[in-house]
């Protein structure tokens, strides 16, 4: 028979479970933004970042590639720069709704 859990754990699982959803509906919608606006990195494009970052951190760039394909995070860091894109792009079409108080309507404002 397992013991019941204290309040508090069941809690943090329950703040967990919900991180984790909202993450995992955060990278949907960045999944689909990417798709259908076509934010996918080419692999030309992906080869460019991978150079920057390896300037960056004063590697060379296969070196990093090496170290990130022996971790298994070059796809993590691929899905990252895809991510920045597609943030880029919701922050540049992002319209922000203002209603006004005395008016108790909405009206558009572009960020």
């Amino acid at each position: 028979l397992p013991l019941p859990m204290p309040e508090e754990e069941t809690l943090t699982l329950a703040e967990e479970r919900r991180r984790r959803e909202r993450a995992l509906k955060r990278e949907l919608v960045l999944q689909a933004i990417k798709r259908r606006e076509g934010l996918e990195l080419s692999d030309e494009e992906f080869g460019e970042a991978l150079a920057e970052e390896a300037e960056r951190r004063g590697l060379p760039p296969a070196k990093l590639k090496g170290l990130l394909e022996r971790e298994g995070r070059l796809g993590e860091f691929r899905r990252n720069l895809e991510n920045e894109r597609a943030l880029e792009f919701i922050y540049k079409h992002a319209r922000i709704k203002v209603r006004s108080s005395q008016e108790g309507r909405a009206g558009d404002e572009r960020i």
